[in-house]
């Protein structure tokens, strides 16, 4: 009989053994302090699409940890060179009240 699923059964106890190691316990069991990740970033590009792939890679590192939850991000593009962020009132006004938010 195969109790429900359709794997013979030399099969079910590899598959058996590596759902108990890998997916029935977190991947990292030492406690950890962080609980909210969130990200801010700048690039010389801006378009609204150069920041994805960035934070879809950061979301996934976040799902590794129960108790952690990804709580937003904020891009400013188009600030290439240093000290260029200091002269751009908008985007300090944008990464204040991101950073208000998180609280």
């Amino acid at each position: 009989p195969s109790k429900g699923r359709f794997l013979p059964g030399d099969l079910r106890e590899p598959e058996e053994r590596w759902r108990a190691r890998h997916v029935e316990r977190p991947l990292y069991a030492a406690d950890y302090a962080f609980r909210k990740v969130y990200m801010m970033s700048v690039a010389a590009e801006d378009e609204a699409h150069v920041p994805e792939k960035a934070v879809s890679g950061l979301e996934g590192w976040v799902d590794c940890f129960e108790k952690a939850e990804f709580a937003g991000s904020l891009f400013c593009g188009g600030i290439n060179d240093p000290g260029e962020a200091a002269l751009r009132k908008e985007e300090q006004d944008e990464a204040y009240a991101f950073g208000k938010s998180l609280q």
